[in-house]
């Protein structure tokens, strides 16, 4: 696995560097997850200053001074832009397949045989659809401005493409997804699970 920030090659690992712990590089359906992380221990005073708990990280929280660095607080708000992320995988790979719920790992039967694991007591589904618009808004910038969405009527309004009650994503969608609920892990037919 090989990341790149801006076409500079960042970082890279090799799965068989990996063997010295026993673990490999996940071979399963899996997601990115683009966020901001902040953890207390990537520039925070270490040790711990005296006198101070370090357990405290409010920035208005005068309490929480001594746990934080000079300056972190005026770092906020900050915004998280991502212009695009690229997933490459070799052409003519068998053992590259696309989809979140493949043929040797049918997740989605999994979920399916345990829906209530992903389901909150006022869920209907495990899946929740995807928000296109809907926020309360005041003015199109509420709704990402006018090249994402507008405000009408108070509410957002999301031009295609656009997802998020804000207008703030891009619609995804897997162009080749596989569903194959008729089957068990065992091979046999599950005639439950047709619908």
């Amino acid at each position: 696995i090989k990341w790149y920030l801006n076409d500079r090659y960042l970082f890279g690992i090799k799965g068989e560097s990996l063997n010295i712990t026993g673990s490999k590089i996940p071979d399963e359906p899996m997601y990115l997850l683009m966020n901001t992380a902040v953890a207390s221990s990537w520039g925070f005073p270490v040790p711990c200053p005296d006198g101070c708990d370090c357990s405290c990280f409010e920035c208005n929280n005068p309490d929480c001074d001594c746990a934080l660095p000079t300056g972190y607080c005026d770092n906020f708000p900050a915004n998280f832009e991502i212009d695009y992320v690229r997933v490459y995988q070799a052409v003519d790979e068998p053992k590259h397949q696309l989809g979140c719920s493949t043929e040797e790992r049918p997740s989605s039967l999994f979920i399916k045989g345990h829906e209530k694991r992903y389901m909150t007591d006022d869920d209907a589904v495990p899946l929740k659809p995807v928000k296109i618009g809907g926020a309360v808004c005041e003015s199109h910038l509420d709704c990402g401005g006018l090249a994402r969405g507008g405000c009408i009527k108070g509410f957002c309004k999301c031009h295609d493409g656009l997802a998020g009650s804000s207008c703030l994503s891009n619609f995804g969608f897997d162009d080749h997804p596989y569903q194959d609920y008729t089957k068990t892990l065992s091979g046999e037919t599950a005639p439950a699970l047709l619908e």
